[in-house]
């Protein structure tokens, strides 16, 4: 299999919800039909956002007080806010990500891993699903196979979507967590699941997302330059953008636009 050596590098400040879903849908688009580039994007959110699996019955969430956007890849609901988010967009036919799902949901989160450790978080990877993963609503009530631990909490999860050609897989990484609103939407218990970074080290975000770069690059070998989107990435995404600011597809999954 060819080997990748040149990545694009997007660093996102704190966008809305739907955006922030258009822009991941619209990387993986754009490599699927050809003229995308493998990309590490990392960002984070303008305000609280709840998103919700592909699949989810988001029907339970009728009523919250914050944004519910649906997310192109599968999983449980997550509320996002003092967080890290990551999403890498490959080829589903280069090393290491050829080895199927799994493989590549493994190596992934070992760079989380190794970034974290290096900072003085003491984590670990779930070894195998637990019992109860689809007993919740909420993504970080239990880990997955291959999700960060710290604690036997979840620090960090994520979820990914494998087209015929290209992959995304998108995660987050706490840093703090919202303990009340964490209860509101999931339950009092859902909280004390949760593991965040601001419980090991004072070690701020921008360090982090520097290490957590300069980690990708060795461990993947490749070359990061920073960029920004497209022309026809940016078209794609103002096209999806209108997909995920609709009830329809948010609460139902469904969309009438074609995308």
């Amino acid at each position: 299999m060819r080997a990748l050596e040149r990545w694009r590098l997007l660093l996102d400040g704190d966008l809305s919800g739907h955006e922030n879903m258009a822009r991941d849908e619209a990387l993986l688009l754009a490599l699927e039909e050809g003229y995308g580039m493998p990309t590490l994007r990392l960002y984070g959110w303008q305000e609280r956002t709840l998103t919700v699996g592909y699949m989810q019955d988001a029907t339970v969430f009728a009523g919250c007080t914050i944004p519910v956007v649906r997310r192109p890849t599968g999983g449980r609901a997550v509320l996002h806010w003092k967080e890290l988010t990551y999403a890498v967009v490959a080829p589903t036919d280069v090393e290491p990500f050829d080895k199927g799902l799994q493989f590549t949901y493994y190596v992934i989160n070992n760079i989380i891993l190794a970034t974290l450790k290096e900072i003085g978080v003491d984590a670990e990877l779930s070894e195998r699903r637990t019992a109860e993963y689809r007993k919740k609503e909420s993504c970080f009530h239990s880990a997955s196979r291959y999700e960060v631990t710290a604690g036997r909490r979840k620090l960090s999860g994520g979820a990914q979507r494998r087209l015929k050609r290209a992959f995304l897989q998108h995660g987050s990484i706490l840093f703090s967590v919202d303990r009340e609103l964490v209860a509101e939407l999931f339950g009092k218990d859902a909280p004390h699941r949760m593991a965040a970074i601001d419980e090991f080290t004072t070690v701020d975000m921008g360090r982090f997302r520097k290490a957590l770069v300069e980690n990708m690059a060795k461990r993947l070998s490749v070359s990061f330059e920073e960029e920004g989107l497209t022309e026809r990435e940016a078209y794609k995404e103002g096209v999806l953008v209108e997909k995920y600011l609709s009830p329809s597809w948010n609460v139902k999954g469904k969309t009438a636009l074609g995308v």
